[in-house]
This record gives C-alpha cells, sequence and structure tokens, in this order.
C-alpha cells in the first residue's frame, strides 16, 4: 500500500464512503433542490454535472484533501512548467503542449520552448492521417468495418475508429503498429 492509501485522510474517506453506501440518488435530490447547481461546473464550452454521483459536499471536502496531501496542486504546476515529472521515462509530460494552440504561452522543457517542435509533429501526423483515410498510406487500406485503433503521439491517443465513426469518413484497417513516440519522429 502507498502511504497515501495509509493516510488517515484515506482512511476518513473511505468510512464515509461506508456511511453513503445505503443512501441513493433520489434521497439525494430530494434532500437538496439545489443538488444539481452545487455540483455543476462549466469551464467555456465545456460543462460537467457530477450530481449524479453518490457525493456529498463533505465527500469533496474530503478529495480537495486527499488532493493536497498527495501534492496534486504542485503536481499540476509542475506539469505545466514542463518539469520532468514523468518518473519512468525521466522526462517532462507533455500532454498539454499537444492540446496547446499556436498562440498558447511558451512551454518550456530544459529551458527550451518546444511549442514550434510540437506544432510540426502534430502537422505531420494530420498529413499521415489524411494519407491514410485516403489510402494513400502504405501503412492502411480502405476497407469495411475494422476494429477500434489509434495513433499515439506522446502516450495520448488522438484519433481512432470506433463503431460511432462518421459515415463519411473511410474506415481502415490497419497493418501492423503505427504508434510510436512522436518526438522520435517516425512519421
Amino acid at each position: 500500500m502507498s502511504a497515501l492509501t495509509n493516510s488517515p485522510v484515506w482512511r476518513t474517506l473511505t468510512k464515509h464512503r461506508a456511511a453513503l453506501a445505503p443512501l441513493t440518488l433520489r434521497q439525494l435530490f430530494a434532500e437538496d433542490p439545489t443538488r444539481f447547481d452545487r455540483f455543476s461546473a462549466s469551464a467555456g464550452p465545456f460543462f460537467l454535472d457530477y450530481s449524479k454521483n453518490l457525493i456529498t459536499v463533505e465527500t469533496l471536502d474530503l478529495l480537495l484533501n486527499l488532493a493536497r496531501q498527495a501534492n496534486l496542486p504542485q503536481a499540476i504546476q509542475k506539469m505545466f512548467a514542463g518539469d520532468l515529472i514523468n518518473r519512468t521515462e525521466h522526462r517532462a509530460v507533455l500532454h498539454v503542449a499537444l492540446r496547446a494552440g499556436q498562440d498558447a504561452p511558451p512551454l518550456k522543457v530544459q529551458g527550451q520552448d518546444i511549442r514550434a517542435e510540437v506544432q510540426q509533429v502534430l502537422k505531420r501526423m494530420e498529413i499521415f492521417v489524411n494519407q491514410v483515410r485516403s489510402g494513400d498510406s502504405g501503412a492502411a487500406t480502405v476497407v469495411s468495418p475494422s476494429p477500434m485503433w489509434s495513433i499515439s503521439a506522446l502516450g495520448a491517443p488522438i484519433w481512432g475508429r470506433h463503431r460511432s465513426w462518421p459515415p463519411f469518413l473511410p474506415i481502415v484497417r490497419v497493418h501492423g503498429s503505427i504508434t510510436s513516440p512522436m518526438w522520435t519522429a517516425h512519421i
């Protein structure tokens, strides 16, 4: 067990969960007519409704205490600062770089702004994806329904096929693996 799961906050949260077990969402909504407002949030075009989870204000307080005990705020700051927080590979976690637009503030890793390099890789990936979709790539051929697959960059899947794939896009079957670390520029 980790130090976190052995902590007093974790034990309190576990007891709290057991105390909530007999409750139902129907009860919680009946007891608190403002539950939806209390347990939902929005930011820009995104909306999050977590009112339909078995939580209370106390649950949130306990979870936030657990996050603070785990130093989550500091870890988030380190991630956005480009610090080397991936302990397994001893490098920066670059998911934020993948999702940042061209006008994003500088993202420095070991003192160097990596935005331009990331944008170049994303552009090469876009070209590759368009080749796969059009059948111009030796990596795939256009066929009828295929299994789900994805291309990953820096550990984050960014493209895939799913049963709900729009019918106007070609469906492809991938021959071999096309996932690789993007900073080695395999694409």
